[in-house]
């Protein structure tokens, strides 16, 4: 048995014609006790047949060939592909010149020797993989926001 809300939730369905037979059964019932109900849904009905006397518009003509030109003239996402390819390349080869430049720096400033977490940073093989690691993490995080915002883009058009 549906509740009083669940009901109401169903009335313009039941208005439109779209209800199964046994909902539209139960609306029967609850519309025949419920004076709200009944109400609602004759103010429905009479909505949906002043709707259903109107005429649906037409589109203005040449709509649909201005549309398409509008489409086919939109610009490429392709060419845009391309160059975010090409930036996130240089933007990874940046970030390992900065890292071995970062490296060297440290190198010299600690004498060879930054102990972090027992792991001497300062070491090319430590240095190398947590430089990595930082690189695979920030490429990734760029991945995503780009294509949240490329697909945003996307639907926008």
């Amino acid at each position: 048995m549906k509740s009083h809300s669940e009901i109401r939730e169903l009335l313009p369905l039941a208005a439109a014609g779209d209800l199964e037979p046994r909902e539209a059964r139960l609306i029967e019932a609850h519309t025949a006790q419920c004076e709200e109900c009944r109400r609602e849904m004759q103010v429905l009905s009479l909505y949906l047949c002043t709707l259903g006397g109107i005429a649906a518009p037409s589109p203005p003509p040449g709509l649909i060939g201005r549309t398409r030109a509008r489409l086919q003239d939109a610009p490429s996402f392709e060419a845009d592909d391309a160059v975010e390819a090409w930036l996130l390349g240089l933007l990874a080869f940046f970030s390992w010149i900065a890292a071995l430049g970062f490296w060297w720096i440290v190198r010299i400033a600690t004498s060879g020797v930054w102990r972090v977490f027992g792991a001497n940073l300062a070491d090319a093989f430590t240095w190398s993989a947590v430089s990595t690691l930082l690189v695979w993490a920030t490429a990734g995080v760029v991945a995503i926001l780009l294509g949240s915002s490329r697909q945003e883009m996307r639907n926008v058009l």
